[in-house]
C-alpha cells in the first residue's frame, strides 16, 4: 500500500517474557497467579490445569503412536483406532491467551484482569522479574510491594527466560478506517 492510503500505522513491541505462559508455566505458578488475583477461583485453576493436562495427554499419546512401527500402527487402524492429524498432535492447550475466556470459572472480570499478565508465547515455565509488570509479580508472590516481590525467596515462581520473547504488533488504519493488524512472535536466545 501506499502512504497516501495508510490514515495511521501502530507498531508496538512488548517483551512478553515477564508474563505467565498459559502452556508452559508450572502448574504452582499459574494457581498462584489466578489465586493471587481472585482468591475465591480454585474452580478456574482446576479448569486451566485441565485443560493443559488433556492437551499434553493428546500430545503424548500421539508421540507414542509415531514411535510405534508401521504394522503395529496399521494393526490399530485395523482394530478401528484413528490416528490423529499432525495439526491436532501439536495443538497445545491454549494458542491465544484470549481463549482463556473459555476456560469455566474464568469470568468477564478474573478474564480481563489475568489477560495482561499472561501469555502463550514463552513456552517457559516461570517468568522473567525484570520485565514482569508489578501486578504479575504481586499476584505470584503475595507481596505488597515490587521490592518486597522482588526479595521474597519466590525462585519457585520465577525464573530467567532464556531468551527475550517480544511480541510485535503493527496496524495499519486507511483513511476510510479500514484496520488490518498483524502480530509477530520474535524469540532472542543467547549465543
Amino acid at each position: 500500500r501506499s502512504a497516501e492510503e495508510l490514515g495511521g500505522l501502530d507498531i508496538a513491541v512488548a517483551n512478553v517474557s515477564g508474563k505467565v505462559d498459559l502452556n508452559g508455566a508450572t502448574p504452582d505458578l499459574v494457581a498462584a497467579l489466578i489465586r493471587g488475583v481472585a482468591p475465591e477461583a480454585r474452580a478456574a485453576v482446576r479448569s486451566l490445569l485441565r485443560l493443559r493436562e488433556a492437551a499434553q495427554n493428546a500430545k503424548d499419546q500421539a508421540q507414542t503412536q509415531q514411535n510405534q512401527t508401521p504394522q503395529a500402527q496399521a494393526g490399530q487402524l485395523q482394530a478401528g483406532q484413528v490416528r490423529q492429524s499432525q495439526e491436532s498432535r501439536e495443538t497445545p492447550a491454549f494458542r491465544s491467551a484470549v481463549e482463556l475466556a473459555r476456560v469455566p470459572g474464568v469470568g468477564r472480570a478474573l478474564f480481563e484482569t489475568l489477560l495482561p499478565m499472561v501469555t502463550t508465547h514463552t513456552g517457559s515455565p516461570g517468568l522473567n522479574v525484570q520485565v514482569a509488570a508489578t501486578a504479575t509479580l504481586l499476584a505470584v508472590t503475595g507481596a505488597r510491594s515490587r521490592a518486597e516481590a522482588e526479595r521474597a525467596n519466590a525462585a519457585f515462581f520465577l525464573a530467567q527466560a532464556p531468551g527475550r520473547v517480544f511480541l510485535i504488533r503493527g496496524e495499519a488504519v486507511t483513511r476510510t478506517g479500514a484496520r488490518v493488524a498483524r502480530e509477530a512472535v520474535v524469540e532472542f536466545t543467547p549465543g
